[in-house]
């Protein structure tokens, strides 16, 4: 190889060392700004505003955690006056377990933590993993330990976390939009569902597991949640919520979902509300769905006090716990 054949590849090399030195450069400089922005405004996604807020929120009862099984059937203003304590809604459409956990952990480090949070549950959670639902908390993976450990969770998952940049993914201009315009205000964080399902043309639920087995990664999520709301004193209820189907119709995967979560839930010192279709009082009609899979409004206000009612049983001494100073 002559000279001037190697000082040609030199400076290819050299070329692309600080190209790829610029890039880095370019996405820690634009993944430093929208940090900032982060920091100086309240961000108007619900999921990653509510991640945000969390730790710094004082708490006076219970907090709602799940999917938008969750937040549109846990209606606060039932709960609350049946309950004698406050009760917020945090859930989050199209989320799941993994969510749940990473948004649970984060309420647990307030200085005031609930006197108690609700975990809605999906038999889905044991088999479907919803990491990648979850990556809208990836902008705060470089300053919570557990939500880059958790959204981490395999090779290109960490290797997509390494920019500073793509944590923030789609999410520029939602916050940009943050610095300018109000916020809106999520109230107690309940959404209603208006309208009513046609009972002639219901469409039964999927099957949430299919053919895929139970993941005990994903169960692991829920021991660990459970074990550190026991460590800081929160107590904790995990809860199905009903659909508009047969009992005798559900899945024989989903029912092995259900049986690890109660096991699960049992061990680790909760209580467990199986609230669904497989109990008389969790079997709604149609008048009381807006899909097959959500309760319409006034079911979601049937099934709150229901829900209500089943945890006064269970807790009854909650009203004094959630009026600590």
């Amino acid at each position: 190889m002559s000279d001037a054949v190697g000082v040609r590849l030199r400076s290819r090399w050299l070329g692309l060392v600080v190209f790829v030195l610029g890039l880095v450069l370019i996405d820690r400089l634009l993944g430093f700004g929208l940090e900032r922005v982060l920091d100086a405004s309240t961000p108007r996604a619900r999921a990653l505003r509510l991640a945000v807020e969390a730790p710094e929120r004082n708490y006076d009862g219970i907090v709602v955690l799940g999917s938008s099984r969750a937040t549109h059937h846990f209606e606060p203003s039932e709960i609350a006056p049946r309950l004698g304590v406050e009760v917020v809604n945090f859930g989050v459409d199209g989320q799941g377990l993994v969510f749940t956990r990473l948004l649970g952990a984060r309420v647990l480090r307030a200085a005031r933590p609930p006197a108690a949070i609700v975990v809605q549950f999906d038999p889905g959670d044991f088999c479907k993993p919803t990491f990648d639902r979850a990556f809208v908390l990836a902008p705060l993976a470089g300053r919570d330990d557990l939500v880059r450990k958790t959204l981490g969770h395999d090779w290109r998952s960490r290797i997509k976390l390494t920019s500073s940049l793509y944590r923030f993914n789609s999410l520029g201009p939602s916050l940009a939009l943050s610095t300018v315009l109000p916020t809106p205000d999520m109230g107690d964080g309940f959404v209603p569902l208006r309208g009513r399902i046609d009972p002639d043309a219901v469409v039964p639920p999927r099957d949430v597991c299919g053919a895929d087995p139970l993941d005990p990664t994903l169960a692991a999520l829920l021991v660990e949640l459970l074990a550190e709301a026991d460590a800081v004193g929160v107590r904790v209820a995990v809860t199905l919520g009903p659909r508009l189907r047969d009992f005798d119709g559900i899945p024989e995967a989903e029912r092995r979902a259900i049986t690890e979560a109660r096991l699960v839930v049992e061990r680790g010192g909760a209580v467990w509300l199986p609230l669904d279709e497989s109990t008389e009082a969790g079997r709604f009609g149609p008048a009381y769905y807006r899909d097959a899979s959500h309760l319409n409004e006034e079911g979601a206000r049937r099934f709150s006090r229901l829900f209500a009612s089943e945890l006064a049983v269970r807790w009854p001494d909650l009203g004094r716990l959630g009026s600590r100073e």
